[in-house]
């Protein structure tokens, strides 16, 4: 009986084991696709190299597209002539290519996924009337799902999204998948379904920068009134800045002007004297005659 028991736990065990391998590849390739999400680079004294992973079989090298693929450790790039393979080691940001001759080029993460962008923030939803279960997407890659219970842990790992599909892949290799259900305006991820649920996007919760946006006033708010001047050329009251003039003077009147007189008008002072010397002359000059 012995013998048939351990004989029956051999076979389960060899049946479950391929399930377990084919269920821990697909754990790897989704981690390394993940990873792998966004923009690298690699620099050298005079040059750069660009990788770009935009999906999940395309990416570009140095802005040329090329299909590519993950098998366990290695990354596939297949050409129309050839295909490249490089064994790939990735760590956070840093990802490092090693070809079939041991040349190594380490490439630094410069950007997050396009599509990876618009999802960020909190995410709720409620299981029941009480229950509220969260989730928050962050940093373009990393995503956390709060446990409910204090006996339960939160769930950490990275994610990518392929077309509606949000797929996550956790630290303690957990794999699942979300959908996305919409978008607001802007093009963000606002309402998402995972394992049947709706989750919504917390309002209070910081949208990304998506770029400067101008601050327009409201037509209804008048400007504010300007600032008084810090010195006023003249204090409230005090004389006018120009003296009035003198009655019958213009400002285009020279002073030759000023000693004309219009017939009938009375001589001044001075005129009056002018006269009397000239008359003073006049009859001296007749006495000197002969």
């Amino acid at each position: 009986m012995k013998i048939k028991n351990i004989f029956v736990l051999f076979l389960i065990i060899t049946d479950l084991f391929p399930v377990y391998l084919a269920a821990q590849d697909d754990y790897e390739i989704h981690n390394t696709l993940g990873l792998l999400r966004g923009t690298w680079e690699f620099h050298t004294f005079d040059s750069k190299r660009t990788l770009q992973f935009n999906s999940d079989e395309q990416m570009s090298m140095d802005n040329k597209q090329y299909n590519y693929s993950i098998q366990s450790d290695t990354l596939i790039i297949n050409d129309k002539s050839q295909s490249l393979q490089f064994r790939i080691l990735l760590s956070n940001d840093s990802c490092a290519l090693i070809s079939d001759d041991g040349f190594r080029q380490v490439f630094a993460r410069i950007k997050y996924g396009e599509e990876e962008f618009y999802l960020n923030g909190i995410f709720y939803s409620y299981l029941d009337s009480i229950t509220r279960h969260t989730i928050l997407f962050r940093n373009g890659n990393e995503f956390e799902i709060r446990a409910i219970s204090p006996d339960e842990q939160n769930i950490r790992g990275i994610y990518r999204i392929e077309g509606d599909n949000i797929y996550l892949a956790s630290d303690n290799e957990y794999f699942d998948v979300a959908r996305i259900y919409h978008r607001d305006y802007s093009n963000r991820i606002n309402v998402i379904i995972y394992q049947n649920h709706y989750y919504d996007l917390e309002e209070s919760e910081e949208p990304p920068d998506y770029g400067p946006t101008p601050k327009i006033p409201p037509i209804w708010d008048p400007p504010p009134p300007p600032p008084p001047h810090p010195h006023p050329p003249f204090p409230p009251g005090g004389p006018h800045p120009f003296p009035p003039k003198p009655p019958g003077v213009n400002d285009n009147t020279s002073n030759t002007d000023i000693n004309k007189t219009e017939p009938g008008r009375r001589k001044d002072g001075a005129q009056q004297n002018q006269d009397k010397d000239k008359g003073a002359d006049v009859q001296r000059d007749k006495k000197r005659r002969p």
